[in-house]
């Protein structure tokens, strides 16, 4: 009787410790500026668009939540090794505060106006956003131009915020059609956020 108590206890105890460590791990992706009915991994850019546009979020509110995230899983956490480089915080921060200015004074430049955005890392950015045209490779690690692509020129009129740049299959694939698209020297192999199995 005392034996099938203490075997009671034990496996109450391992069930409440596997619940605590779980909601844990669930509590470390909560939203931190966001509503918690915004999810990040599935909102899309006409959802998100709708919320800056009744004021139940900013755009400062979503570059700070994806900062965030980043942090916390490109490099660590989950790895999932999406990002090849950020533009600074404190440039996408003020980029995010003049949009939303913008809105908050009747002027609206689009569908996607304060809308945060990553571009792949074969896409040039002007000087002003800090960050080098790779392609993935380590040759181009440091390559920068002098103005942005065309449509990251046309991205930015329309009010989008350039956050940074993503991995890619290095060089576009032209290196080695062997090579994973998910795949770049620099980046490494990018790992899906919805299944870890599959490489993107």
């Amino acid at each position: 009787m005392y034996s099938s108590k203490i075997r009671v206890t034990w496996a109450f105890t391992i069930l409440s410790l596997t619940i605590v460590w779980r909601l844990g791990i669930d509590d470390v992706h909560r939203n931190r500026y966001l509503p918690k009915s915004i999810d990040l991994l599935t909102a899309t850019a006409s959802e998100l668009s709708h919320q800056l546009s009744n004021g139940s979020i900013t755009s400062i509110q979503l570059v700070k939540e994806y900062h965030e995230r980043i942090q916390m899983d490109n490099a660590q956490g989950l790895s999932l090794r999406a990002v090849l480089s950020m533009a600074p915080r404190h440039i996408t921060l003020a980029t995010a505060e003049a949009r939303d200015k913008e809105r908050r004074n009747g002027i609206s430049r689009g569908p996607l106006h304060g809308i945060p955005i990553f571009i792949k890392g074969n896409m040039a950015t002007g000087p002003d956003l800090n960050m080098s045209t790779s392609f993935g490779a380590y040759a181009f690690e440091n390559a920068t131009t002098d103005h942005d692509a065309f449509l990251v020129a046309k991205a930015r009129e329309a009010g989008m915020i350039i956050m940074g740049k993503t991995n890619l299959g290095e060089f576009n694939g032209f290196k080695d059609q062997t090579i994973s698209p998910a795949w770049s020297a620099l980046g490494g192999e990018t790992i899906s956020p919805y299944d870890n199995k599959v490489r993107t």
